[in-house]
């Protein structure tokens, strides 16, 4: 196993390096020295493997199905409110755009005016 490979099956089990850490019974640091390619001994390697590879994950597939479902929810919820605002800025955008015609025809008016007094 790799430092790469470890990399890459640490985040697919979403475990951070300090979680990996304790299951193991190592620093995190150790964790970050694997994976920027220092050797890993075989009894690691055993033992990583045993916790990445046999379902021991702090995570289950029922709690990261969980985890993304409400993540899910939330950005739903986000989206809900962008387009809230998103409406409310046009509605504000054409209030704006009212105003300055509005303007215009009056500034219109008054030039007009003014060049028939002369």
């Amino acid at each position: 196993m790799t430092g790469k490979d470890l990399l890459r099956i640490r985040t697919k089990n979403y475990l951070s390096q300090s979680d990996l850490a304790k299951k193991l019974g190592v620093a995190p640091s150790q964790i970050s020295r694997w994976e920027r390619s220092s050797p890993i001994s075989k009894r690691y390697q055993r033992e990583l493997q045993a916790v990445l590879y046999d379902g021991s994950s702090p995570t289950s597939s029922e709690e990261q199905t969980s985890d993304l479902r409400e993540l899910i929810e939330s950005y739903k919820e986000q989206i809900k409110l962008l387009k809230a605002e998103n409406e409310r800025l046009q509605a504000i955008s054409l209030e704006i755009d009212a105003l300055r015609g509005t303007h215009e025809m009056k500034t219109e008016w008054l030039t007009s005016t003014k060049s028939d007094e002369s």
